[in-house]
């Protein structure tokens, strides 16, 4: 989890003026309170007016494929970033159902690339061809793939990782553990251990064989039942390029896959 930023706060009355600036120089006739009142009303609308064209014109530069596909089985995390490529994902909201955040810089990255994604295409295509399961979810935030990342994790691992970040100093852990979020310079992720309500544009999901390490096939099934959300492209990775994650777990995901066949679509 990465730092956060604070400004600096100025004391400022009702009116606009600083603090110490005596009252009797607003006048007696209270045009300053109505035009202050009403300047801060057309400054507060445009803002909210700003915001809605902003959010309408970005759901349009988000993209998934119509109609959904079936759930595509990937064997690591280079097919993993090649299926979403090839789907046409952009700008979508990631679910990823793991363990492992997958979050760090790959080999040969710049972590100075700021960009959410990165605009510079020879730095997308370093990022590519160096994604490993360490860093795919990272890849993913810079390359323009996921505009937001939500971590479903079991509730051990986030209990694991709650502790390790309250004895860290780390921001953004809710005060009953329920999550975390995690904010790299603007860029926000998310990590709880159940799914998020439905948000705007298309959702992707990824299940990825680390879950599977004490998560079971049934018990993914039955949160994915309880969930409001539907999804424009699935995925299951089996992890083969990473090392800490047994066959016994790729086995499970196996079988989460069938089930995701077998499951009626919402």
């Amino acid at each position: 989890m990465q730092r956060t930023r604070q400004g600096n706060a100025r004391t400022i009355d009702v009116v606009g003026c600083d603090a110490d600036t005596p009252p009797h120089s607003l006048g007696a006739t209270g045009v300053g309170i109505r035009f202050a009142v009403g300047f801060s009303l057309a400054i507060g609308l445009a803002l909210v007016i700003s915001l809605v064209a902003l959010d309408r014109f970005g759901v349009a530069e988000r993209t998934a494929p119509t109609p959904t596909p079936p759930p595509f089985v990937v064997q690591d995390s280079r097919e993993l970033l090649d299926a979403w490529n090839t789907a046409g994902l952009h700008g979508v909201h990631l679910i990823d159902v793991t363990r492992d955040l997958g979050y760090a810089y790959p080999p040969g990255a710049i972590p100075q690339s700021t960009g959410w994604p990165v605009p510079h295409k020879d730095l997308q295509d370093v990022f590519r061809t160096s994604v490993e399961h360490r860093s795919i979810i990272w890849v993913a935030a810079k390359t323009g793939v996921a505009r937001s990342v939500t971590y479903v994790v079991m509730p051990t691992d986030l209990s694991d990782k709650v502790s390790v970040g309250r004895e860290k100093g780390f921001p953004g852990i809710a005060p009953d553990g329920s999550s975390i979020t995690a904010n790299d310079d603007g860029y926000v992720r998310l990590i709880g251990d159940r799914f998020p309500a439905a948000p705007t544009g298309p959702v992707a999901l990824n299940i990825d064989a680390s879950y599977f390490v004490s998560g079971t096939p049934e018990g993914l099934i039955e949160l994915l039942d309880a969930s409001p959300l539907t999804y424009s492209f699935v995925t299951l990775n089996r992890s083969t390029d990473a090392t800490d994650v047994p066959e016994a777990a790729r086995a499970r995901l196996d079988r989460a896959a069938e089930l995701l066949r077998q499951r009626v679509p919402k």
